[in-house]
């Protein structure tokens, strides 16, 4: 939001934490703001961001996925590829999410997001009536590191 004049940044601002907080229970709403930033500050991506992740809370996955490709070309960031690939789950075009998922892009996710598209790369495959695959798909080192770790209540001295 640098490149925008103080006064529209705080509009924006005001706008995109309108809308994060009217998500849970009014989401009409909370598309209104989004859309709203989107239109003083469309060429921001934490903006196209935003309006995707409405537009995806609300089912609309083409609206989502579109606003999810503009805030990837805008940063250059590849973090919203396991939304992207959930929209082309959620339109049954799941060879494409496959693809997508595949991508040399994903292969460079920061951990986090590589656990999210294991997640949703496992629902796809379920979607397509493949249980063992959907089960091996979360067999990645970042689930099983993190099934190794010790509970921190039980390592805890008292």
């Amino acid at each position: 939001m640098r490149t925008l004049s103080a006064e529209n940044a705080e509009g924006v601002a005001a706008h995109l934490a309108a809308a994060a907080i009217l998500l849970e229970d009014d989401e009409d709403r909370a598309l209104e703001h989004a859309e709203h930033a989107a239109r003083r500050a469309g060429r921001v991506p934490a903006v196209r961001e935003a309006l995707g992740l409405v537009r995806y809370r609300r089912g609309e996955f083409t609206d989502a996925l579109r606003e999810f490709k503009t805030a990837r070309r805008l940063s250059g960031s590849d973090h919203l590829l396991p939304y992207m690939v959930d929209c082309e789950r959620g339109l049954g075009r799941y060879d494409r999410a496959l693809d997508l998922a595949a991508s040399p892009e994903a292969k460079r996710l920061a951990q986090d997001d590589a656990i999210e598209l294991a997640i949703v790369v496992s629902g796809v495959r379920r979607d397509m009536g493949q249980p063992d695959a959907a089960l091996i798909g979360l067999r990645i080192p970042a689930l099983e590191k993190a099934g190794r770790q010790p509970d921190r209540k039980s390592t805890r001295l008292n």
